[in-house]
């Protein structure tokens, strides 16, 4: 979990990364929908982490943590 902060104004984007362990067999970048967060796909990016596949989401300006 961290921050990524905006360069148009400095808002900070939270965002939550899975490595897997071992060599990552692929990259999924996950994008949730509107009034949600990226808290609820924790479990999805755990089990994906778990078939090899590094994993990130980042909170939309708003929703979240990036309020």
């Amino acid at each position: 979990e961290f921050n990524l902060q905006s360069q148009h104004d400095n808002l900070k984007l939270g965002v939550s990364l899975r490595i897997p362990d071992g060599r990552p067999r692929g990259i999924l970048q996950l994008v949730h929908g509107m009034a949600e967060h990226r808290e609820r796909y924790h479990d999805f990016m755990d089990f994906c982490a778990e078939q090899g596949l590094i994993v990130i989401i980042h909170d939309h300006r708003g929703d979240g943590a990036s309020v």
